[in-house]
């Protein structure tokens, strides 16, 4: 895992406190960690961890599932 799924990881784990762990292939959205309202704060954060912008356009929900998808999709 890098620094900035790591850092992904403790900024969901900050904003669902009923969850103490999880690994990088957990479904963060079946699992209700990362909900609707919360969806457009982890794109802000990727972009910023990453320095480029999110193309929504560009993207589905099946890059945000997951630690792995996210990492593979905006860190590479």
């Amino acid at each position: 895992m890098t620094n900035n799924t790591l850092q992904i990881k403790n900024w969901l784990l900050s904003k669902s406190p009923e969850t103490t762990d999880f690994d990088e292939d957990y479904n963060i959205v079946e699992g209700g960690i990362l909900d609707s309202l919360q969806f457009l704060e982890l794109v802000y954060l990727i972009e910023h961890l990453s320095g480029h912008n999110v193309d929504i356009s560009q993207v589905g929900i099946s890059d945000f599932l997951t630690l792995k998808t996210i990492e593979a999709k905006f860190f590479y």
